[in-house]
């Protein structure tokens, strides 16, 4: 494991006609709102994942569950909401990931649950990577130039799945028990339930931490389009 879980989920209002099991035309879409994120989209479908959600100042709401506010409205980013990028969880993205924060100061990655949302129904709930801002001042533009230089590194299969989860679809983010070994989710569930210090100092300490302040108290305020539970 190279990122640590969140203690916390994430909770995403989705857009209104998101599919919660099989995506396609998501390079296409992601164009509407910029060559960096149209190339982001690809790459990271190169490295087993997909680019489900962004949004910070630079960057409106945007993201697969939501590409259609492109066509039918855009939507404003909440004033307090810090820098948030969700992808679905592959250990390409993980190891890319982990390798990034250590360079790029005031951003923070973990692996957690996210539930899109389509007005208070559940569509689906995908396990994630979340990149979140610590601080209210973060350089959004100049991370995703050092992510897509990345992932351009790691890519191994050029430009060959995105044509094809382009062009014939895909089913979307995977789900635990197809990327995690039971055993060790299981062993992080035994860590994450002692309850006695003696334990602890034993064992050591949970696999799970919390989630950035800052994050946090942005989601308390705005509580809409990203929610802590």
């Amino acid at each position: 494991m190279c990122l640590p879980y969140w203690n916390s989920e994430i909770d995403i209002e989705a857009g209104s006609w998101a599919s919660a099991r099989k995506a396609r035309g998501l390079v296409s879409m992601a164009r509407l709102h910029g060559p960096q994120l149209a190339k982001l989209a690809s790459l990271v479908l190169n490295c087993d994942s997909e680019l489900l959600y962004i949004c910070g100042r630079e960057n409106a709401p945007a993201g697969s569950m939501l590409w259609d506010d492109a066509v039918l409205e855009r939507r404003v980013a909440p004033d307090m909401l810090p820098f948030t990028l969700v992808l679905g969880y592959s250990r390409k993205i993980e190891k890319i990931a982990a390798a990034i924060t250590e360079r790029v100061p005031g951003l923070r990655a973990g692996v957690t649950d996210c539930t899109f949302w389509n007005g208070g129904v559940p569509l689906e709930r995908y396990k994630v990577i979340a990149f979140l801002a610590a601080l209210p001042v973060f350089d959004e533009s100049a991370f995703l130039d050092t992510l897509v230089a990345e992932l351009k590194k790691q890519s191994q299969s050029g430009e060959t799945t995105s044509f094809y989860a382009e062009r014939l679809g895909f089913v979307r983010a995977p789900v635990p028990y197809e990327t995690d070994v039971p055993a060790q989710m299981l062993m992080f569930e035994e860590l994450d339930s002692f309850q006695l210090d003696a334990t602890r100092s034993v064992v050591g300490p949970a696999p799970s931490v919390p989630l950035p302040v800052f994050f946090e108290l942005a989601s308390l305020g705005n509580g809409e389009e990203s929610r802590e539970r």
